[in-house]
């Protein structure tokens, strides 16, 4: 999906001193890195999360505005594009579009996609490909040869994006809350839970939690918390357990859907399969049921992903 900012009549050129910028807006952070007209990466930023539904709007713009400032600065900006979550339904593009557009430099093209797609062009540039997102949200995308997008899951912080970071910390927010109302014996992850929230009663942690849009990235940091007592605690091993299997299940959905008989590249993106090592083994075994795959974590972050993008929306080849 490509907007072209008001104030650019026509596709800009990519001059030798000009740069292109990638950003991904995620919910817990968003990175913005400029690469100059040879694909050489010249500056990045990091700040908080542009995410429009789990920051708000406010919050979002001004992320959104330091990162850019931030890395606009080198030269002249010839194109930008952005991934973030629900660019792919309408409302929420024109939503997002509306706050992006006015920050970014008269005369750059401005292109919006789904925060997926810019983690899929970043992992590889072949086609058919998948990658499954886990960090304070989840996703699965895939690319049909043809180039054609499919994808699973990616409710959000309301409905739920199983298998996230966000959707393990939750449960263990749940398990903490009745330990400490006594309907479920207290154990040591509920207890190192309520002190990394600062929190004694449930009451505190209602307070401490009960907003909206809620701290996403104050829950989903509570997932490797969670990890950490895998080996040891029957909980922790079941949060995880059905949560990795959720996310196994919306990745071989699309697995199925775009694969051929050869080897389907996957790429696992996001910290939750850092911060939870136990769902990268769930989400493999579920893509292979479909057929033969090439499992990798990427060695590229998304915002170079979305760079590629721009620098093809200029008609130039992919740079790295």
């Amino acid at each position: 999906m490509r907007s072209t900012h008001k104030a650019a009549r026509s596709r800009p050129r990519l001059e030798p001193r000009s740069v292109v910028v990638g950003v991904d807006a995620g919910a817990s952070k968003t990175v913005a890195v400029a690469a100059d007209s040879r694909g050489a990466v010249v500056a990045r930023e990091v700040a908080g999360g542009a995410n429009m539904r789990s920051a708000g709007p406010e919050a979002a713009r001004a992320n959104l505005r330091a990162a850019l400032s931030a890395v606009c600065a080198p030269g002249h900006v010839a194109a930008i594009c952005i991934g973030a979550a629900g660019i792919d339904r309408p409302a929420d593009r024109r939503a997002f579009e509306a706050l992006a557009a006015p920050l970014v430099p008269a005369g750059a093209l401005l292109i919006l996609c789904h925060d997926a797609k810019i983690a899929l062009r970043a992992a590889t540039g072949r086609r058919p490909a998948l990658v499954v997102v886990a960090g304070t949200g989840s996703l699965a995308y895939g690319e049909t040869a043809a180039g054609a997008g499919v994808r699973a899951a990616g409710y959000g912080a309301l409905i739920g994006d199983d298998g996230s970071a966000l959707a393990i910390g939750m449960r263990a927010l749940r398990h903490t809350a009745r330990a400490l109302d006594g309907v479920v014996p207290s154990d040591r992850m509920a207890q190192e839970t309520a002190r990394a929230l600062g929190v004694r009663s449930v009451a505190q942690i209602i307070a401490r939690v009960h907003r909206w849009p809620p701290d996403v990235a104050l829950i989903a940091g509570l997932a490797p918390l969670v990890a950490a007592h895998y080996a040891r605690n029957a909980v922790a091993r079941r949060i995880v357990d059905a949560e990795a299997r959720k996310l196994g299940a919306y990745a071989l959905s699309v697995a199925r859907r775009v694969r051929t008989r050869a080897v389907l590249c996957v790429s696992l993106a996001g910290g939750a399969f850092e911060g939870v090592a136990q769902l990268g083994p769930f989400v493999r075994a579920a893509v292979e049921r479909s057929g033969p795959c090439d499992v990798s974590r990427p060695v590229r972050e998304p915002a170079l992903g979305a760079v590629d993008i721009a620098f093809e929306a200029l008609g130039c080849n992919s740079q790295r």
